[in-house]
């Protein structure tokens, strides 16, 4: 999961593969299709950077809509919902660029290649401006490939990889961050609506959970979600989760503080270990709190609002549907093979050069 993080506090450069696992055995987090960069694999990044604006506009229509309606609260609340995970992630990217530079064995990025990603990030864009540096290295593998060169081509294949799994876990960050708050916050508002029951009941367990404890109890959700996150920072600390990643201390804490945000939503495996004790752990610990949460909210919720039962029973309904295909996937799906030999390239670090796309 962590392969590609780099510590907020660390020094160290990202590791870098340089060789394939044969194409008949289904690996993670190794170079896939014997670096060949497909049309599809294009498909999928324009998908991502589209998806990336959608959900910005979104955001954006949701506030002004707030803001048309003279609702200044509902409308301070979705700024600050939306701007502060924003930040966090801009940061984070941030910290990645500039740990390359502490790197001597990186490049340093010429001035164009700077200006490009300052004005990115100065309008929270950083992961953007990953996305595009992904899918022009994969487009120059592409073409190389297909000139026969093979080394250049791997080389920059493996960019494309790192820049998207860079993408992809900035996504992950405001995903949880941002748009899974931004749900309960808006899911919370239209249960304050007399119409609310116009609006379609597509809500997941744990945010079913919230919801409906937030349409009574209110600013309380905020106490059950910091005691959350306090004790995964602890599970984190205690476990010493990104020691490996980290060399020093204060990145540890960062890390964790980021990562137990998430987790007030979902589980993110920390470390590559076994994961089933850290699975039953952190969904009965997120079981407990649903359902005191929506006990509570029943006991004190007026009993004639449209919601009152068909809230309990999507909510426990869709916790064990996801648990259902949770298991069936790690039973059936997910893959167990190890990996019998990986050949590392000792003389080749990760190297940032100008993408195409910034000059």
């Amino acid at each position: 999961m962590l392969d590609g993080l780099t510590c907020p506090d660390s020094d160290d450069e990202r590791p870098y593969e340089n060789d394939n696992l044969s194409n008949n055995i289904d690996e993670v987090d190794y170079p896939p299709n014997n670096y060949e960069y497909r049309r599809r694999d294009i498909v999928v990044v324009v998908v991502g950077i589209v998806t990336y604006f959608l959900d910005w506009g979104f955001d954006i229509l949701t506030a002004h809509t707030h803001w048309r309606n003279k609702d200044v609260i509902w409308f301070t609340l979705t700024v600050l919902f939306l701007s502060v995970p924003s930040l966090v992630v801009t940061f984070v990217s941030l910290s990645w660029y500039i740990k390359d530079i502490a790197n001597e064995n990186t490049p340093k990025a010429s001035v164009n290649r700077w200006v490009v990603r300052s004005v990115m990030l100065i309008f929270q864009l950083g992961p953007l401006l990953r996305y595009v540096d992904s899918l022009m290295y994969g487009v120059v593998s592409r073409s190389i490939g297909r000139r026969g060169n093979r080394e250049m081509q791997k080389e920059y294949y493996s960019k494309m990889l790192y820049e998207e799994g860079d993408a992809v876990l900035l996504r992950l960050f405001e995903c949880f961050m941002e748009a899974a708050p931004q749900l309960v916050l808006q899911l919370y508002i239209l249960t304050q609506q007399p119409d609310s029951e116009k609006y379609g009941r597509t809500w997941g367990a744990r945010v079913s959970a919230m919801v409906l404890f937030a349409s009574r109890f209110r600013l309380y959700l905020l106490a059950v979600c910091a005691a959350h996150w306090f004790l995964m920072v602890i599970w984190f600390m205690a476990r010493r989760s990104f020691s490996d990643t980290c060399p020093r201390l204060l990145g540890e804490w960062l890390l964790s503080f980021l990562f137990a945000a998430v987790h007030i939503f979902t589980f993110i495996n920390d470390k590559d270990e076994p994961t089933l004790k850290k699975y039953i752990a952190f969904y009965t610990i997120c079981g407990i709190e649903n359902i005191a949460m929506v006990v509570l909210w029943l006991i004190y919720a007026n009993p004639s609002i449209w919601y009152y039962i068909p809230g309990v029973v999507f909510h426990f309904f869709s916790f064990f549907l996801g648990i259902t295909c949770m298991v069936a996937y790690y039973k059936f799906l997910h893959p167990t093979v190890l990996p019998t030999h990986i050949v590392r390239d000792e003389g080749m670090l990760r190297q940032q050069v100008d993408s195409p796309a910034a000059v």
